[in-house]
């Protein structure tokens, strides 16, 4: 629960790039404990979402031009993919649907 609940503050960006994490408070806001949010921060330090600095603690990992690029750049092969599907498979009803 602690993964999930984190996982999501980051990718919804409610923790911004490069902010500080303190466990106490993200298990405040969260309701859970102390062990369970240090678990479920070293597992994303372990997929990159945050970074671990000594004496420091945690804090979110930095977000880079070139990462938004590559990301914006594979949502651009995938959603033209699935835009091309739709269309090939969609019928009169589906195409009434689309907003203009």
């Amino acid at each position: 629960m602690a993964y999930q609940f984190l996982l999501k503050q980051l990718i919804e960006a409610k923790i911004p790039p490069e902010a500080p994490l303190r466990i106490p408070a993200l298990g405040k806001d969260s309701g859970l404990g102390v062990t369970p949010m240090r678990e479920a921060l070293r597992r994303l330090e372990s997929e990159r979402f945050v970074v671990m600095e000594n004496n420091r603690g945690f804090r979110a990992a930095a977000v880079t031009q070139a990462e938004l690029m590559d990301l914006e750049g594979c949502r651009l092969v995938i959603e033209t993919a699935l835009l091309r599907e739709a269309i090939a498979h969609g019928d009169d009803v589906w195409e009434a649907e689309i907003p203009i």
